[in-house]
């Protein structure tokens, strides 16, 4: 589907430059872009919905431990996927 958008002259500048420099399209480098930001706006839900389950139990150390190996993955794979 096209359609069209408004960028800051520097935005549209900057995206120019990283997607030559990536040998993509302008549009390509756009799709990627939207791509991993609902990704990991779906990871920010999931997560939120993951710590109100857990501040809803009581609260022991396997609950802190999950909660933090849980957000240390995320970073982990969120790190990965930026470039």
């Amino acid at each position: 589907m096209k359609t069209a958008i408004s960028l800051p002259d520097d935005t549209y500048l900057r995206a120019t430059a990283a997607a030559a420099r990536l040998g993509v399209s302008r549009s390509a480098l756009f799709v990627q872009a939207m791509e991993q930001y609902l990704d990991r706006s779906s990871e920010s839900e999931v997560t939120a919905s993951i710590d109100a389950a857990l501040a809803s139990e009581s609260e022991d150390d396997s609950n802190r431990f999950a909660a933090a190996l849980g957000a240390a993955s995320i970073m982990a794979s969120t790190e990965l996927e930026e470039w």
